[in-house]
């Protein structure tokens, strides 16, 4: 959840500030932020099912 927070909220406003107004890419430029901000996502996904971290959650 943390992950997925910080990649939508932080990295998704960031580079669609500078993707679309900085660099003068407009909307090309955010659906770029976008598609990045899923890479992020994945790539922390996939960081933290690789640690095992995940493994010693416990519901109850």
């Amino acid at each position: 959840m943390w992950a997925s927070l910080f990649a939508t909220v932080v990295c998704r406003t960031i580079l669609s500030f500078v993707f679309g107004l900085w660099m003068n890419m407009g909307v090309i430029g955010i659906a770029l932020a976008m598609g990045l901000d899923w890479c992020i996502k994945a790539a922390l996904d996939i960081w933290r099912w690789k640690s095992g971290r995940w493994k010693q959650f416990q519901v109850i």
